[in-house]
């Protein structure tokens, strides 16, 4: 999984460490490179560390979380942004979703929250970032040797994306780019695969192979295998 820098923002050193014990950071893929007890300060740093996430209060004193965020809108930093605050009132969070920002997050924290909220960010930086080819083959690599395995189970387009912490559209161009086809296209080809070795190596029926083969119905499944070999499942056993 590539992992990700963060930076978190809080004038309240002990709000910096409820961030760090609440949000599962470097479970979904980040790793906190810098932690700041004032905007500014951050924002002298922000061309050094280049944090792809940043984590920041919205009430500090001194410069504002979202004036910082506008601040790095305006410097073109590409960076995902989670907004925390102590504060339910609308207008804070319409300003934050008028800068384009991940996720907010009403403090106290809670961690199902805050996992959503960093799996949000996870998903955008994936399927925004210009990510090195090196990465993208380890990632195509990794989907399809968990699509061979898992062939069996209930595999659609969001259910691996959500695995993988994937946009789910990137994940369908990295389908094209490296098979040339769809998602749903390989999978299935991976299905009436092993169930050729069914109908060829046992005398399990048609309906039992096409369950075993993660198929909901024995018709779809004989429409699929057609479409693929050109021939019934039923023409292929004899």
């Amino acid at each position: 999984m590539r992992v990700y820098d963060c930076i978190l923002i809080d004038d309240d050193r002990w709000a910096l460490s409820d961030i760090k014990t609440t949000m599962p950071l470097e479970t979904v893929g980040f790793r906190v490179a810098g932690e700041y007890t004032c905007a500014d300060d951050a924002l002298a740093d922000m061309a050094a560390v280049k944090p792809s996430l940043i984590i920041s209060d919205i009430c500090m004193g001194g410069t504002s979380g979202l004036e910082m965020i506008a601040e790095c809108r305006r410097r073109g930093y590409a960076a995902e942004f989670i907004v925390i605050s102590g504060y339910s009132d609308f207008a804070y969070a319409q300003q934050a979703i008028n800068e384009d920002v991940c996720a907010y997050v009403l403090k106290p924290l809670d961690s199902a929250e805050s996992e959503r909220a960093l799996r949000k960010a996870y998903a955008r930086l994936n399927g925004l970032t210009n990510v090195h080819e090196e990465d993208r083959q380890h990632t195509i690599e990794r989907v399809r040797d968990y699509i061979r395995k898992n062939f069996d189970k209930r595999l659609s387009l969001d259910d691996v994306a959500d695995t993988f912490f994937l946009n789910r559209t990137y994940l369908s161009e990295l389908f094209r780019e490296r098979f040339g086809k769809t998602f749903v296209q390989y999978k299935n080809e991976v299905r009436i695969e092993h169930a050729n070795i069914l109908l060829t190596t046992t005398q399990k029926s048609i309906t039992e192979i096409a369950s075993l083969c993660g198929f909901d119905s024995a018709s779809y499944f004989a429409l699929v295998f057609k479409q693929i070999t050109g021939i019934s499942p039923g023409s292929l056993r004899k």
